[in-house]
């Protein structure tokens, strides 16, 4: 009895986690902020468009991109500055989240777009 019901388990259709290699990345850049939900977990290629800064008390970068959007990363505690100084792309994993800014002070309504706790593919 105990044979045939281990034979069951083991014919059961178990799913597989998924292969790596089929994620999509998407390029941060591309981003719509009216098209993209926050909490969204993924990939996501970018190229810095400023020098690394740690103000947060983790690393933060802008992300290159054009259309008055904000975009930075945020890396996850336990991940370095190396090299975020170079204008090439890097994949990261991470959660998007869209910030919308009200207008106040003077200053214009914006949109942010962050990928936030991001960790590097490599």
């Amino acid at each position: 009895m105990t044979t045939l019901l281990l034979a069951a388990v083991l014919a059961l259709d178990v799913p597989q986690p998924a292969d790596a290699s089929t994620i999509p990345v998407v390029w941060l850049a591309d981003l719509d902020p009216s098209t993209v939900r926050s909490g969204t977990v993924g990939r996501w290629v970018f190229v810095p468009g400023s020098r690394p800064d740690d103000v947060t008390g983790g690393w933060c970068v802008e992300a290159a991109g054009a259309g008055g959007v904000l975009r930075v990363v945020s890396f996850a505690v336990g991940e370095t500055d190396e090299d975020l100084d170079v204008a090439q792309p890097i994949v990261v994993e991470g959660v998007l989240v869209v910030i919308r800014h009200p207008a106040r002070d003077g200053f214009a309504a914006g949109v942010e777009v962050q990928v936030q706790d991001a960790w590097r593919v490599r």
